[in-house]
């Protein structure tokens, strides 16, 4: 197959080699499958990486806003007690 031969032109014989006449093995296309599942894989862990990286912020964001509100909570609250007291001193 490979034997030097000054007969074609160097186009021909390189598109010879480019698409060989015996057709691809089945297991050939067996490890094409395979290496497009392990890249199907590769990048469903990238965005369970991604979405599991946006949840903890969601959650560290959540936790800092119930802080703020029980902040405020407790300043409406002391507000209302001094408020209950001036109403209380008035009367």
């Amino acid at each position: 197959m490979f034997t030097r031969s000054d007969k074609g032109s160097k186009q021909g014989q390189i598109a010879d080699l480019d698409n060989p006449v015996l057709p691809a093995p089945v297991w050939v296309e067996e490890i094409r499958q395979e290496m497009r599942a392990l890249g199907d894989l590769m990048r469903l862990r990238e965005a369970l990486a991604v979405a599991n990286r946006d949840i903890e912020r969601y959650r560290i964001e959540r936790d800092k806003l119930i802080r703020t509100i029980q902040a405020e909570r407790s300043k409406v609250m002391e507000l209302e007690v001094v408020i209950a007291d001036m109403m209380r001193r008035k009367t």
